[in-house]
């Protein structure tokens, strides 16, 4: 059986990551938080592959510890990454959730990419959803998972956080309620969340954020896609509105809002063909289903 590792950093979707794959007949799952997969388990003879995560990237995930691991390494931009964690924390975010840690894991993450090694996959959270998931499948095609596009329907599937949580919370819950929250939010749909009204920063981290060259070779447009904030909540920040370079950042920062908005339209429009689609499916399986039954009265008529 093979071993599946997901990690990155928390908030940048390792948990909807190995929830998807999780989705795969032939993937088995662990719910806990650990550095390994559970070797106690009883996994069902047909499962191929036993995957867990972990939201952190340790150094041992590189070396001969690891070496019959399938590893998959996650990244979001930091933006949206720490504007969750001041959700989650009230602003307090704890030492090995900081800046520096997020940092060390962009330069794994640049570094590590340039060695040659066929059981690590890379992708950015901003990646996953990007022209019907095309990106995911090219790693779940080269690992080898046997699957259908049904795994990118949460509807389809229950979705757990951890062994803590037994049941599935109907409603949104307050996300002080950190484990049930998470629950509840890897059971949404499948889709990009990197909307624009989510960020929410503080000064001191704005300015580490847009000016670290790591994490600016990965998100080269942060300063632009952060711009529109930085006016708004801190203006000081923020050139002078009769300058040329403010000038391009404003449109800069129309077309980003631009792309998010047709991104966004795009996803609801393939939503609502899919809604389509099946419906069409149940009109067509009623349909069958009339036949049949008008083929049973007509052979006891007979």
């Amino acid at each position: 059986m093979k071993k599946i590792i997901v990690f990155g950093f928390p908030h940048c979707g390792t948990t909807i990551l190995r929830s998807i794959i999780g989705h795969i007949d032939e993937v088995y799952e662990d719910y806990h938080e650990k550095k390994e997969v559970n070797k106690n388990n009883i996994i069902p003879p047909h499962k191929k592959y036993h995957l867990c995560k972990f939201p952190f990237t340790m150094n041992d995930f590189f070396g001969k510890k690891y070496k019959d691991y399938i590893k998959i390494f996650i990244l979001r931009n930091p933006l949206w990454v720490f504007s969750s964690l001041n959700k989650r924390f009230n602003y307090r975010i704890p030492p090995n959730h900081s800046l520096p840690v997020y940092i060390q894991t962009c330069q794994h993450f640049i570094e590590k990419q340039k060695t040659i090694n066929k059981n690590i996959y890379f992708i950015q959270y901003e990646q996953l959803f990007d022209n019907s998931y095309e990106k995911l499948k090219d790693i779940f095609n080269k690992i080898g998972f046997i699957y259908t596009d049904d795994i990118f329907d949460n509807t389809k599937y229950k979705n757990y956080k951890s062994d803590f949580v037994k049941k599935i919370p109907e409603h949104k819950v307050d996300d002080k309620k950190h484990e049930l929250y998470r629950t509840w939010q890897i059971n949404q749909p499948f889709k990009f969340g990197n909307s624009l009204e989510k960020i929410d920063l503080r000064k001191n981290q704005i300015d580490k954020l847009i000016h670290h060259p790591s994490i600016l070779k990965l998100y080269p447009n942060i300063k632009n896609e952060i711009d529109f904030y930085i006016q708004k909540h801190y203006p000081s920040l923020s050139p002078s509105q009769n300058t040329k370079q403010n000038i391009k950042q404003n449109k800069n920062h129309l077309q980003i809002k631009l792309s998010f908005q047709k991104r966004i339209q795009k996803q609801k429009q393939l939503q609502l063909q899919k809604q389509k689609r099946i419906q069409k499916q149940k009109q067509l399986q009623l349909q069958k289903q009339k036949r049949i039954q008008k083929q049973k009265r007509i052979q006891k008529q007979k």
